[in-house]
């Protein structure tokens, strides 16, 4: 079948270990450890032949064909492996075979006094745990000078190699308590970026920081499936099945959704959640069927090791392709760094969970350590992705708050010119119409109107038409005409600042006066398209005001213009009444008006010295 080729050709590309000829092992040719499919001899079964019938006799007396060229890898016959170990020291050993997936498996160790007889596998009915519980494989103790062991493997359904090692005992149990102190560790840290994404999320609302969680969750059941955790806790072959797929597909699924997030493609990504939606369905029903059936049925079995496989190393490749492209289209020392280390960490989580999942990998301690450490270092990296583009995404919301802020004074300050363009229209309706008509009225009337009366009328008409053309200079909103003002001339050649305090005491003539003033400068360097900054100052000294305004050219020197600017409002500042001095250094420009009579600051001494003498 098809796919069962895939997995052969995978297994070769993983450098899967062909067993060549048998030869006898002793103790002295092991240090710590050491892999044994050299030291074994394979047989093929045939059909007819049922592994869990065959006894020890039966065994002894095969005569099958040696396999000079073969390994345990999916759609190959029943298998019988026969070493022998010669024990010639006081150490113990202790036999170690690291599987895949087993369906069945009966050892035979016979030694000169001794036989140990084991039915292995991840079939209930077979499981002998024995001191097996804390690790994947199975571990057996090999018995002082020689033995011989016997091995029989239903290959049926098995899709995925199995190894072969001999261990000194008291390293093993070394090796076992350092990982676990190890593990434990990366465990304690897995669960603080869970809860710590979680609560993030509760807080945030950000789906980053679920996804970030969801991936954690997948992950540890997927490699807790692998060390037949779940298989000790539910005793159910089906759960511990499911727990191994359902992990796979939460990790890829939402690590795919992850780094879409992350690095948004400006093309339509429709197509890619349709994909992983038909995933999930396609998983979700698949997995019921294998809660149901089982997976003693080897299509379905070998159907949804294929799958995961397949979509795993699809959704790994896609991830990094997208990081990649990432760093192509923004090759900024950020994103390039980025895509270096999330290539680095999925590649090599790849390699170990593939790996793993076939068999070249030891799988009962360095793949899942090397999982826990790979996955850690990725969910810490992911986090910090995310912090990082959260930051980013509040500073731009910050800057869209801003930018629509801008837009809604940009509205009032449009309001305000409207008010003004049509005060401005009546004020010359009444110029023109109204001033006229009185004009002619008091040529006409002169012996019946008294004229003086009428010029004052007429006098008054034109001071209503002036104020008209000005904004309403209240206490309470005269901050607000400054700024609206100071608004529509500032830009980013010309910067305008103003400080404006205690002007409630300045009479509302010399108000308009100072803000035709401040209008008719800031016009001119407008149009003049003068570049620099723009400072006005009011402030109060004692019962008088003083006012100054300060220009700093950002160009070449423009002391005509300001003169000339001085020389145009000089009559204004000659309505103000008070002391005003001009002053020019390099492009520093200085118009201070001084000496400006606050009238309320009289009547309010005047009080306070009636109230004290």
């Amino acid at each position: 079948m098809k796919y069962l080729q895939t997995i052969k050709i995978l297994l070769l590309l993983f450098l899967t270990a062909h067993i060549t000829n048998g030869q006898k092992l002793t103790s002295s040719d092991i240090d710590k450890q050491l892999e044994i499919s050299d030291y074994i001899k394979m047989y093929d079964l045939s059909d007819d032949i049922i592994p869990e019938q065959l006894t020890l006799n039966d065994i002894k007396s095969f005569s099958g064909k040696l396999e000079e060229n073969s390994f345990l890898g999916p759609d190959h016959k029943d298998k019988l492996i026969i070493t022998q170990f010669n024990n010639e020291g006081d150490k113990e050993y202790i036999f170690n075979i690291s599987f895949g997936v087993i369906r069945y498996l009966k050892v035979f160790i016979e030694s000169k006094d001794s036989l140990y007889n084991y039915e292995l596998g991840t079939r209930l009915s077979n499981q002998v745990l024995a001191d097996n519980s804390d690790f994947t494989g199975f571990n057996l103790p090999l018995p002082k000078g020689n033995s011989t062991l016997y091995i029989l493997i239903d290959n049926d359904a098995n899709v995925s190699n199995t190894n072969f090692f001999i261990y000194e005992k008291e390293y093993l149990k070394d090796r076992f308590t350092i990982s676990g102190i190890y593990v434990n560790i990366l465990k304690a840290i897995l669960t603080f970026l869970f809860i710590l994404s979680f609560l993030l999320f509760v807080v945030l609302k950000k789906k980053l920081f679920l996804y970030n969680c969801l991936i954690v969750i997948g992950i540890v059941s997927f490699v807790e499936s692998e060390t037949l955790l779940i298989f000790h806790l539910t005793e159910s072959e089906n759960i511990l099945y499911m727990g191994r797929f359902i992990g796979t597909i939460v990790y890829c699924v939402f690590t795919l959704l992850l780094v879409l997030e992350l690095f948004p493609l400006k093309w339509n990504t429709k197509i890619i959640n349709r994909i992983l939606y038909s995933i999930v369905a396609i998983d979700a029903v698949s997995i019921i069927i294998l809660f149901f059936v089982g997976p003693s049925n080897r299509f379905l079995n070998n159907y949804l090791f294929v799958y995961n496989v397949f979509i795993g190393q699809s959704i790994f490749l896609i991830s990094i392709s997208i990081c990649i492209y990432n760093a192509y289209k923004h090759p900024t020392i950020r994103n390039v760094l980025i895509s270096i280390v999330q290539f680095f960490l999925f590649v090599s989580l790849a390699i170990i969970v593939t790996g793993s999942s076939l068999g070249v990998i030891q799988r009962f301690w360095m793949s899942n350590l090397l999982v826990y450490i790979v996955t850690t270092n990725q969910i810490l990296f992911f986090l910090g992705l995310i912090l990082i583009k959260f930051y980013s995404d509040e500073k731009q919301r910050n800057a869209l708050q801003n930018t629509i802020y801008q837009i809604k004074e940009s509205s009032n300050t449009a309001l305000l010119e409207g008010e003004l363009n049509e005060r401005k229209k009546i004020s010359q309706k009444l110029s023109e119409n109204i001033g006229d008509n009185l004009n002619l009225l008091s040529q006409k009337s002169m012996d019946e109107i008294d004229a003086l009366a009428l010029n004052e009328t007429i006098e008054q008409v034109r001071s209503l038409s002036h104020q008209l053309l000005l904004p309403t200079f209240e206490t309470d909103e005269f901050d607000d005409v400054i700024l609206d003002l100071i608004s529509k001339y500032n830009s980013d050649e010309l910067q305008c600042f103003f400080n404006i305090t205690n002007w409630e005491y300045v009479d509302v003539k010399v108000q308009q006066h100072i803000y035709r003033l401040l209008q008719d400068i800031l016009n001119t360097l407008e149009e003049n398209k003068c570049e620099g900054k723009f400072f006005l100052n009011f402030n109060m000294d004692g019962v008088y005001g003083n006012f100054s305004i300060e220009w700093t050219s950002k160009e070449k020197p423009t002391n005509n213009l300001f003169d000339e600017l001085i020389e145009y409002i000089k009559f204004r500042l000659i309505a103000i009444n008070t002391h005003y001095i001009v002053e020019n250094h390099s492009h520093n420009y200085f118009l201070n008006v001084s000496k400006i009579l606050l009238s309320n600051i009289e009547d309010e001494a005047s009080s306070t010295d009636n109230t004290i003498f």
